[in-house]
């Protein structure tokens, strides 16, 4: 008598990696991990994607008041920068210690205040930092969103009559 177990096994080991590969793929996508290779072999980076966040309408609210504080410190620290350096200055981000280089110490000074500033006042609303800058990069890429934020911040402004 032939017996045909050797076919089966190998099948039934294919297909066992074969589904081993695919739950782990999606436990890392549902994750919110996604590999991204570099164009500098053979480095591999791990990202985080929101795909479908919703926010209340509560953290939109405070979202609002937070963006429209920090705007008025904005724009103060951007006046005092402009006398500081005598021309206006370039892009600060605050978590990129290099858009920092090249400012002297005042203006340095000025912009470090400027990003605590920013970070207290979010936090002062009542959304933590990650919460914060997940509306905003959501923002960039919801319209609705973009739109929910710009009611709220109109609605925080008097009626001007």
């Amino acid at each position: 008598m032939i017996t045909c177990s050797r076919p089966f096994h190998d099948l039934n080991r294919v297909l066992s990696r074969f589904f081993l590969v695919n739950s782990l793929a999606l436990l890392g996508i549902c994750g919110g991990l996604i590999p991204q290779a570099s164009l500098r072999p053979p480095a591999l980076f791990f990202s985080h994607f929101a795909y479908s966040q919703s926010f209340s309408d509560t953290q939109i609210k405070q979202y609002a008041q937070a963006v429209v504080a920090i705007e008025a410190s904005r724009k103060i620290t951007y006046d005092k920068l402009q006398s500081v350096l005598g021309k206006a200055p370039p892009p600060i981000i605050c978590n990129q210690k290099d858009s920092f280089r090249g400012l002297s110490r005042e203006a340095r000074t000025l912009a470090v205040n400027f990003c605590n500033e920013s970070k207290r006042i979010a936090e002062q609303s009542g959304l933590t930092s990650q919460v914060f800058n997940a509306i905003t990069q959501a923002a960039r890429q919801d319209a609705n969103l973009k739109k929910q934020i710009q009611r709220a911040i109109l609605r925080l402004k008097p009626n001007d009559k």
